[in-house]
């Protein structure tokens, strides 16, 4: 079941999509897209309409929206794996505050020690 925020954020999007294409949209088909599209989060419903705003001079079909929408959520599961994959540590300390470290450090584990 869609939210408020959810349904609001999709049938904006598809409101841009039809002012980005010249096109005068039945409310009715705004409810049909919408439900079509609930299988797929808000994000990416809006990604795909904001990507067909740009290459499309019509509205697309629901067909059209749904093939856009499997293009950006595996896009989008692409991107979690990458950054999933990535193991970044934290760029080395300059000497001189690795020093300063070191010291503090010490002094919390003496303080650990005495109590």
């Amino acid at each position: 079941m869609l939210t408020k925020e959810s349904r609001t954020a999709r049938t904006t999007a598809l409101t841009r999509l039809a002012v980005a294409t010249r096109e005068k949209i039945d409310p009715a088909v705004y409810v049909l897209y919408v439900e079509d599209t609930s299988s797929y989060p808000t994000d990416v419903v809006v990604t795909a309409c904001r990507r067909l705003e740009t290459r499309v001079t019509w509205f697309p079909k629901v067909a059209e929206l749904l093939d856009e929408c499997r293009i950006v959520a595996a896009r989008q599961q692409e991107d979690r794996e990458a950054v999933a994959r990535l193991k970044l540590r934290p760029p080395p300390l300059p000497a001189d505050r690795w020093a300063v470290f070191q010291q503090q450090f010490q002094a919390i584990i003496q303080q650990k020690v005495m109590k």
